[in-house]
């Protein structure tokens, strides 16, 4: 029997949770009755209707690490869009960001899920310069044209075949041998498979009875290594959430799967109507997942085996392979703060929602009315502090309420980490196969930035994202306006989207 969602002193009247629902069952017929009526209008297709409005704001020029220490916005590039034909009626849509070599992730995530999933892939895209001075009088070269003014104009050209939109012939692409090629021809091979690996991906999707799947993907040009090892995972997230367009929204990381249960809860009208009631009010509310993994002491295939079955396991089975210690709350062993709040021994027992202040370090999973979501600081990349900020912003700056559902939960899935992920967990040695990664590499190069003084790209790193996450609390304990950076493409697709107008 399914638990009935409960919430301790936190909603005034059964009235106003009706007339909630009411409000919200309108706002969601409307979006999914403009869908229908635009589907058959390729112009004014979501799909469409997102690239355009992303790519208007799209700032061409490269970044690179020390751009990204000065505080200059992410600027990334929508390449494609895949957007499934399949129809839902589940509310809640999961959005997360991956990288390529998380794609069999995805297809697992997806597969384990019964609603919308967006995700936004992300493609560092290393580019050099082509200095305007150096263009003088006719542009020399021969009788055949290969003076430098017609290399610059076809190399333009190149671009503008490659990525509409693209102007200005100052950058010239030179990606890396170890990702995208080494090519200025327009679209490598590898480009082209990537494509094409995608596609196949999305058709898989869309002939199975997973998730309806919405594939975005983003090329971010960058001057330099060290930028493009450290994704920008809340430019990402922020990037995927644009793409939502119903009324629930949660973020869940690539590597988690979503428990059996979910599935079965999202379907049913009567819990699907107690979450909505209680989503739109006055105050926020974040409904958390509790999140799982299977013991760190298993083996890859072990544990791999052991977070299907605690995805596919009813609670009381869960519970039990908690007792005997196959799983353990999420990063217990080395982040006890992290997922400490949601009291994990408490849930066990309970069959009841419940309430949970906030505490700093808490960086929760959960369902969310989307519009109330403020947006991730796109000051942080990388996995350091990156959701941390986040949730200290909802539970400190606007007062969300913080609800763990008793019913449903996350598991984490196993991997092996990337580069900047093994550099913080110290895993990375002389001796270590991970040492001839070209990311580790060069994020163990040393360089001099400002007063930091000569320090490894990490350890600038770590340097100011500790700052921004110390200048974030001060802010926020100041009353002194703090506000998360949201990159202007982000900000522009909110004003103009039909299905973000409604807010």
């Amino acid at each position: 029997m399914l638990a009935v969602l409960h919430v301790h002193a936190m909603e005034r009247r059964q009235s106003m949770r009706v007339i909630a629902a009411v409000i919200l069952g309108f706002l969601y017929s409307s979006v999914i009755r403009s869908f229908a009526a635009t589907v058959g209008n390729d112009s004014e297709h979501p799909a469409v209707l997102l690239k355009t409005c992303w790519n208007e704001a799209f700032d061409p020029a490269p970044r690179g690490f020390k751009d990204w220490l000065a505080g200059r916005p992410t600027s990334l590039n929508l390449a494609g869009v895949w957007w499934s034909n399949r129809t839902s009626s589940v509310p809640l849509t999961v959005f997360t960001m991956v990288s390529r070599d998380r794609l069999p992730m995805l297809e697992m995530q997806c597969r384990s899920y019964v609603g919308p999933l967006v995700a936004a892939i992300h493609v560092p895209v290393l580019v050099r310069r082509v200095y305007r001075r150096n263009v003088t009088g006719d542009g020399g070269g021969d009788s055949n044209g290969n003076g430098q003014r017609r290399r610059l104009q076809q190399q333009r050209e190149q671009l503008q075949q490659q990525e509409p939109g693209f102007s200005e012939p100052l950058w010239v692409h030179e990606t890396h041998e170890s990702e995208l090629g080494k090519t200025e021809q327009g679209r490598s091979p590898q480009i082209n498979a990537f494509w094409a690996e995608l596609q196949a991906l999305f058709e898989r999707m869309e002939s199975g009875s997973g998730c309806q799947l919405r594939l975005l993907l983003f090329t971010e040009r960058v001057w330099d290594r060290p930028l493009a090892a450290i994704m920008p995972t809340n430019a990402m997230r922020n990037a995927a959430m644009a793409a939502v367009t119903t009324p629930l929204a949660a973020m869940i990381d690539v590597d988690l799967g979503p428990s059996n249960t979910l599935n079965q809860l999202i379907t049913n009208a009567t819990w699907v109507q107690l979450i909505l009631a209680h989503s739109i009010t006055p105050t926020p509310k974040l409904f958390i997942l509790p999140a799982w993994e299977p013991n760190p002491s298993l083996d890859m295939h072990t544990a791999s085996r052991v977070a299907e079955e605690a995805s596919r396991a009813d609670k009381a089975s869960l519970v039990e392979l908690w007792r005997n210690k196959t799983i353990d709350v999420f990063q217990t062993s080395h982040c006890p703060p992290c997922h400490g709040p949601t009291d994990h021994s408490r849930w066990a027992t309970d069959d009841q929602a419940y309430g949970v202040p906030y505490r700093t370090w808490f960086e929760p999973w959960g369902i969310m009315w989307r519009f109330h979501d403020p947006g991730y600081d796109e000051r942080f990349r990388g996995w350091y502090f990156d959701k941390v900020s986040y949730a200290e912003t909802l539970g400190r700056l606007w007062q969300f309420q913080f609800i763990i559902l008793p019913s449903c939960w996350l598991v984490h899935r196993p991997h092996a980490k990337v580069a900047i992920a093994q550099l913080r967990a110290g895993i990375v040695n002389s001796s270590s196969a991970s040492a001839s990664d070209p990311n580790i590499q060069a994020l163990l190069q040393s360089t001099t930035f400002g007063r930091n003084g000569n320090a490894t790209m990490y350890e600038h790193y770590l340097t100011y994202v500790v700052s921004q996450q110390v200048a974030l609390r001060s802010l926020i304990s100041q009353g002194a306006g703090y506000v998360p950076q949201l990159n202007p493409q982000l900000q522009h697709c909110r004003r103009v989207l039909p299905w973000w107008k409604t807010s």
